[in-house]
C-alpha cells in the first residue's frame, strides 16, 4: 500500500483509536471504568493514552516502514506529556478564570502534553511538525466541544459537560498527526 493512499484509512483508525484512548485517560477511568478495574490513574494513563498512541504508531510504522520499535518509545513518552496539568483552563472561562487565561492554559498543556514525543522523535530524524501543531491545537478542540450539542453517554459525553467531547477531538487530532509523522518515517 502506498503511503499516500494508507493515510485516510490509517488516520481514521489512529483518530479514533488515539480519540477514545484520550476519553479513557480523561475522565471516562475514573467515571466508570476504575469500578471495574483497580488499576491507578497513572496505570491508567499509560494504558490508555500511550498504548493507543503507541498502537497507532505502530500500525503505521508497519506498513509503511516494516518497522514498529519506535513506536514503542511513545507508550512512556505520552505517558509523561499526559501528567502535565491542566492549569485550570479546562472551562474556558465559564466558572474560574477568563476565557484568554484558559484558552491559554490550554494551549501550554497541548504543547506540554506532546513536547516529550516531538522531542525525541526529533532527535530520530522524524518530520514532528504535525504533531506539535495537534498540540497547538487543543484549545481549538475545546472551543469547538463546547459549541457542538452531540452526546454519547457510552463515552460519558453528555449534553450539559463539554470536556469530555474536547477528550475525543483532542485525541482524534493527536491519533491524525501521529499517522502523518509515523507514514513519513525518518528523512
Amino acid at each position: 500500500m502506498h503511503h499516500a493512499s494508507a493515510f485516510p484509512l490509517l488516520g481514521l483508525l489512529s483518530a479514533a483509536l488515539v480519540g477514545l484512548g484520550n476519553r479513557v485517560r480523561g475522565g471516562l477511568w475514573g467515571a466508570s471504568i476504575a469500578q471495574r478495574v483497580h488499576w491507578g490513574s497513572t496505570t491508567a494513563r499509560i494504558v490508555a493514552w500511550g498504548g493507543s498512541c503507541a498502537l497507532a504508531a505502530a500500525i503505521s510504522l508497519a506498513i509503511a516502514h516494516g518497522t514498529i520499535w519506535h513506536a514503542l518509545l511513545l507508550v512512556p513518552l505520552m505517558w509523561a506529556g499526559a501528567t502535565v496539568p491542566m492549569f485550570g483552563g479546562i472551562d474556558l472561562g465559564r466558572q474560574n478564570g477568563t476565557y484568554t487565561r484558559d484558552f491559554c492554559a490550554l494551549l501550554l498543556h497541548g504543547v506540554l502534553c506532546v513536547l516529550p514525543a516531538c522531542v525525541t522523535f526529533a532527535m530520530l530524524h522524524y518530520r514532528v511538525a504535525p504533531l506539535l501543531a495537534a498540540g497547538i491545537l487543543m484549545p481549538t478542540c475545546y472551543v469547538t466541544a463546547y459549541g457542538i450539542r452531540w452526546s454519547c453517554p457510552a463515552l460519558g459525553v453528555l449534553p450539559a459537560d463539554r470536556p469530555p467531547l474536547g477528550e475525543l477531538l483532542f485525541g482524534a487530532a493527536v491519533g491524525l498527526a501521529l499517522t502523518a509523522v509515523m507514514l513519513a518515517g525518518p528523512h
